[in-house]
């Protein structure tokens, strides 16, 4: 088979620039030569793209240096709570969302800012190990403070739209990790099992009857988060003893 492809003498491909975006606790160490990404089979290496990357890593990248756009103030934000998110100081991370406030307040009555806030809200929640439910609590209530959205939906009800957590009638069970469950004691073991259950499938009984014989809500409030964070049924055992 024979294919000819006809273009105009002055054709031109657009160029193409590769970009890393890096974010984690250590800098990054990988290859920025595309090239070098690929599989190396004999004699092909010729024929791949040798394009350098540009890398941005934000791990070793100062947050005065973040790249600023005034017709896009999303794009610091954002970099910003990319780069504390891993912070092994919950410090860190609490005053990288005090000045993502304090940046996106001027504009909070855009939707699409104040839809921005929520979205970086639930990424703190999903990623930030370090935080505890009183932080969360503490955010959470300054994020309705400074953009004043009293409407916004608490971290329960984000994780119960998700499906994460099913929660009780009557608005009393709250859902996930640093969400406020605050219905009664058997309200908490229910969500516990249920968060064990979504994220693991089947929870062995004797794990059951141990979170059932808990009576203590603070300790089953500190379970809840931990059952929505854990990795492993393991991890969640092991704070059982």
């Amino acid at each position: 088979m024979y294919l000819r492809i006809i273009t105009p003498k002055n054709f031109r491909l657009s160029p193409v620039i590769p970009i890393i975006l890096h974010h984690g606790n250590l800098p990054f160490t990988g290859e920025t030569e595309l090239a070098d990404l690929f599989y190396q089979i004999p004699g092909l290496k010729k024929h791949l793209p040798h394009l350098l990357a540009i890398l941005v890593d934000l791990s070793v990248i100062e947050d005065d240096n973040l790249p600023r756009d005034p017709n896009a103030p999303e794009l610091h934000v954002v970099l910003l709570m990319m780069k504390v998110i891993f912070s092994k100081r919950k410090e860190t991370l609490k005053n990288g969302f005090d000045v993502i406030l304090e940046e996106l307040q001027p504009y909070s009555q855009n939707p699409k800012y104040r839809e921005l806030i929520r979205k970086l809200w639930c990424y703190v929640v999903d990623n930030a190990e370090k935080l505890t439910e009183t932080d969360a609590e503490e955010i959470e209530t300054k994020i309705r403070e400074i953009i004043g959205d009293h409407n916004m939906p608490t971290l329960a009800q984000i994780y119960i739209d998700k499906g994460e957590a099913k929660g009780k009638a009557e608005g009393k069970a709250e859902g996930k990790a640093e969400g406020k469950v605050e219905g009664k004691v058997e309200d908490r073991i229910e969500a516990i099992i249920e968060l064990l259950e979504d994220n693991f499938g089947d929870v062995p009984q004797v794990t059951k009857d141990a979170v059932a014989k808990i009576t203590d809500l603070a300790v089953l409030r500190r379970l809840t988060l931990l059952a929505g964070k854990c990795k492993s049924l393991a991890e969640f055992k092991k704070a059982l003893k």
